[in-house]
């Protein structure tokens, strides 16, 4: 079992109270299919779709009651300041779900190619 730091969870404050993305297989499957693909949702992101936003958000939160916790956050994002607040957030959110639920970053570390020079200590 791996720990909360391992896990590729992500941690957003949403109306006040700190909230918890975590990369399920159930919200990489809805976004997968919602957008066709990942590629897809990062090109919403550019364009700063906010619909896109607050539905990865939301499968981060709550993937199994999807379009109530989209109704739910919409209004508190937007409070928050859409991409300029939670365009991090969602990014790295979606990273880690493209790293099978892990935290990409330290997926990303472990799995770096050893470039043969061993540290001579």
């Amino acid at each position: 079992m791996t720990d909360r730091l391992s896990s590729g969870e992500v941690t957003i404050t949403l109306g006040g109270r700190e909230r918890v993305l975590r990369p399920t297989l159930d919200a990489a499957r809805k976004i997968n299919s919602k957008f066709g693909g990942f590629t897809q949702v990062y090109q919403q992101f550019v364009q700063q779709d906010f619909a896109a936003l607050t539905y990865v958000l939301a499968a981060g939160l709550n993937a199994k009651r999807l379009q109530e916790t989209i109704d739910e956050i919409e209004p508190q994002v937007f409070a928050g300041g859409l991409f300029t607040g939670y365009g991090e957030a969602a990014i790295k959110f979606l990273r880690n779900l493209t790293a099978g639920g892990r935290d990409a970053d330290a997926a990303a570390e472990t799995d770096a190619p050893d470039d043969g020079d061993a540290d001579p200590e």
